[in-house]
């Protein structure tokens, strides 16, 4: 009997452990550190470098807790939700408060370093497009295409990413052997490292400003659910995304020392590492600099700017914000509202502010958040002792209270860099508390299950059953597909799998999809069960949730060992090709059997037509065809395609035996033999219900389909399927073979 239960909702995972350390390597590594290098050896001296060493414990104290946490509680909103289960009201609004701002004021930083390099590149090259407000103008522009890009969920591919990542770490180490080549010329320039701890108050100021510099590696961790072997990979990744980053920021730092002396640094400011550069490449080795910088700050604003929204779009979903901000496009699947109502936010803010307010105000609100975060994960743990939890923090409870200590004092340091950043910190914790009284925290906000973000679930299916694994279409076009599978699970006394697949783009977290978005799949998939029941076949219902569709089919269907999958088409043929969205990469990739179905309405199945071109799909065919004669209780109508200007008897012998097979089942056949050139006429001229044709792969089936697009098979009335077998898996008889060397 059928049971109606709620369909079981996955992720897939879709990142290896390369590139979950690209995601966090990628992060760190963009504008932070080319701007802020000469403030900070200004600030410390040659002491800068152990400010890197440092800055790295303090953020590996807390990153190990974000990998616990978000590998235990893999839901949209990280830190904030985090809060949210461990302490009391308001506290779960402050966390996701400051978060955002975090996020939206880091992003407007890099704003401006963008539009600062675009001026520097003009000037350096003399290209007089400079004027009044040129930046802010400039910031504008900046913001609009970066929000434009993120609402319309264009995508950026791992391997994309990837090259972004290695271009950014290219440039330092390019900068790199720019101080190398420095002290090779100038062994005088080794004094520059004297003395080395000038001023050790400013170690800790120092640490402050470039906090920032190692704000990203969170996202690994936010992205448990979207990695492969989570338990490992997490920790690995970010334990290597902190240790690539510390280890690059160092020789950065001391390249720029290998080139100009502290003083002169500490005077050029933000500018310092690209006027470094300049005196031993003149000219070039600027632009290809700020280039770097220009690459590195593209790839931060991208991800950021989604970043500064994903909070705020957490928080609108569980109603902590007005609903509208939880709310994603209707075709782009992107959280559009959080994302404009934060571009607006960031461009505020990068206008009005001076850059390094913007930054010391980003630290404090990161190191804030970070605090947070820690103090929820000694809560979660004592009071949360049966979740399961793939990875733990050593150690514990020491390294989670030194991180508190330790960023408590960073924090507190930061005052004497910019007293400004704190009393913008404090206006908008203050802004924040009384949005949350006409917001969220007025009345208590009704906990609803169906909110919940969609967490991965054991999805345990029978293997020894013979399975049919049905992908079920977004369109309403899903019953034929289904009736199809379970009547093929019927005559194999197997089941059915109904698998859907919610497809959201790259800048999308999967986790930030819930059950409301998944609510009309989770429908279809009860109504499509109740198909099954009709021909008292068992069924699965399951959805997963991916970025990549044609990926999430092939996994899964490996996974649960399908036998059988069973994918829909329109019928659409162009330039000698099967067209039906992903189709071709499907069965490209799929290592089952594969049935390719366009159904058509109200068919009588009286008669089955088989289309018959020897090959290694002819086995599947002839089995599909037996079952569906079966089922319809249809005759059989076969049109046996054999070589022109080659002797036919081997083949009529052949294809007399496939004729006796069906014979010996009871089931009505007449055959008839047809040449190649011939396929054309006789598919124009059919006069069938259903259409049944074979292919060695699938671009074999456009081959086999040349010159009948003018047909128009979207509008034929007739069922069609075609059958792909995986790689020749069914063994073939003598004759078979024989044939096979005749065609």
């Amino acid at each position: 009997m059928q049971t109606h239960s709620t369909p079981k909702i996955s992720f897939r995972r879709e990142l290896s452990l390369l590139d979950a350390t690209m995601i966090g390597v990628g992060a760190m590594t963009g504008a932070s550190i080319f701007i802020l290098a000469g403030t900070a050896i200004g600030l410390a001296g040659p002491a800068a470098i152990i400010v890197i060493l440092l800055n790295a414990l303090v953020t590996l104290l807390t990153a190990l807790g974000y990998a616990e946490m978000g590998a235990s509680y893999p839901e949209a909103g990280g830190g904030y939700l985090w809060v949210k289960k461990s302490l009391p009201k308001p506290f779960d609004f402050v966390s996701g408060w400051i978060s955002w701002f975090g996020h939206t004021i880091a992003c407007a930083f890099y704003t401006v370093v963008f539009a600062m390099g675009i001026t520097w590149l003009l000037q350096i090259y003399h290209v007089n497009l400079v004027f009044p407000y040129f930046e802010k103008l400039l910031i504008l522009a900046v913001v609009a295409i970066f929000t434009t890009v993120n609402i319309m969920g264009t995508k950026a591919t791992g391997k994309t990413q990837t090259i972004i990542t290695l271009s950014q770490v290219a440039i330092i180490i390019f900068f790199v052997l720019a101080g190398v080549l420095a002290l090779v010329r100038d062994h005088g320039a080794w004094s520059h490292y004297t003395p080395f701890i000038p001023n050790a108050n400013g170690i800790f100021v120092a640490m402050g400003v470039l906090f920032i510099a190692f704000e990203g590696y969170e996202i690994i961790a936010q992205s448990a659910e979207e990695v492969r072997n989570p338990q490992k990979n997490i920790p690995r990744a970010i334990l290597l995304s902190i240790g690539i980053v510390s280890l690059l920021y160092v020789l950065l730092l001391f390249a720029l020392l290998a080139i100009l002396p502290v003083n002169e640094i500490s005077a050029l400011g933000e500018s310092a590492v690209i006027q470094a550069v300049d005196i031993i490449f003149p000219k070039y080795g600027t632009g290809i600099m700020i280039l770097g910088l220009l690459v590195g700050t593209t790839a931060t604003l991208n991800a950021t700017i989604y970043s500064s929204s994903r909070v705020s779009f957490a928080m609108g979903r569980d109603g902590t914000f007005p609903a509208w901000f939880g709310r994603l496009h209707p075709k782009m699947k992107t959280p559009y509202i959080s994302t404009l109502i934060s571009a607006v936010l960031i461009s505020s803010i990068a206008i009005a502010l001076p850059i390094y307010d913007i930054v010391a105000s980003a630290d404090i609100m990161f190191l804030l958040l970070f605090i947070l975060a820690n103090i929820s994960l000694l809560l979660l743990r004592y009071g949360e002792p049966n979740v399961r939890r793939p990875f733990r923090v050593p150690l514990f409870p020491v390294i989670p209270l030194a991180a508190i200590i330790a960023m408590g004092a960073i924090a507190v340091m930061l005052y004497q860099f910019s007293p400004a950043a704190w009393y913008i910190a404090i206006l908008w914790i203050e802004v924040g508390a009384v949005v949350h009284y006409f917001t969220g925290g007025k009345k208590q906000v009704e906990k609803m299950e169906e909110e919940k973000s969609v967490l991965s679930q054991i999805i345990t299916i029978d293997r020894k059953k013979f399975s049919v694994h049905v992908c079920v279409p977004p369109t309403n076009h899903a019953e034929p597909l289904v009736e199809l599978a379970s009547r093929i699970a019927r005559q194999n006394k197997g089941m059915v799998i109904l698998h859907s697949v919610i497809e959201v783009p790259n800048q999308v977290s999967l986790k930030s999809v819930t059950y409301r978005d998944a609510e009309s799949s989770i429908k279809k998939l009860e109504k499509l069960k109740r198909i099954t029941a009709r021909y008292d076949v068992s069924a699965e219902d399951f959805i997963t949730v991916s970025h990549n569709l044609v990926d999430a089919i092939t996994d899964a269907a490996e996974e649960y060992e399908s036998n059988i999958v069973v994918l829909g088409w329109k019928g659409r043929i162009k330039s000698g090709f099967v067209i039906g969205t992903h189709i071709p990469a499907i069965l490209k990739k799929l290592q089952t059997d594969a049935i390719v179905y366009k159904p058509y309405k109200n068919i009588v199945h009286k008669k089955i037509t088989l289309i018959n071109k020897l090959g290694s799909d002819m086995s599947l065919a002839l089995r599909v065809v037996h079952m569906l004669a079966k089922e319809y209780n249809s005759k059989v109508e076969i049109y046996n395609v054999v070589p022109e200007k080659r002797k036919i008897k081997m083949a009529m012998e052949f294809f007399a035996s496939i004729e006796e097979s069906f014979k010996r089942g009871a089931i009505p056949v007449a055959s008839t033999y047809i040449k190649f050139s011939e396929i054309h006429k006789v598919i124009a001229d059919l006069k069938t219900d259903f259409v049944v044709m074979n292919a060695d792969e699938f671009w074999d089936i456009a081959e086999y389909l040349v010159g009948v697009r003018k047909i128009g098979f979207e509008k034929r009335s007739f069922g069609i399927v075609l059958v792909h077998a995986y790689k020749k898996k069914t063994e073939l008889n003598v004759e078979e073979i024989a044939m096979m060397h005749h065609i």
